[in-house]
């Protein structure tokens, strides 16, 4: 099965805090040992966070921010891509 295939889902080892207007990812339990400090993303992450409330495909991600910010699919893909496998990476996200 492929990424674009797979759930994504949102790790509940992190939990995203608004802290003014920066969307923060914070660690928690035992992966604060595991993570070197907070992580800062922007409103569009953040919208790709919110959006893992409920598992989704990666294709599902790319349509829905697609629609949100009426951005041509072709266009984000590799961002979204980018955003997902960094946050697999420290843990974030589940694949």
């Amino acid at each position: 099965m492929s990424q674009s295939e797979n759930e994504i889902r949102r790790s509940e080892k992190f939990v995203l805090k608004a802290v003014g207007h920066k969307n923060i990812l914070v660690p928690r339990g035992d992966q604060v040992s595991k993570t070197n400090g907070l992580v800062v993303i922007n409103s569009t992450a953040a919208f790709v966070w919110n959006l893992l409330e409920e598992p989704k495909t990666n294709n599902n991600i790319v349509r829905e921010v697609s629609r949100y910010f009426s951005i041509d699919r072709n266009v984000i893909q590799e961002d979204i891509n980018f955003f997902l496998n960094e946050m697999k990476t420290i843990g974030a996200l589940k694949f």
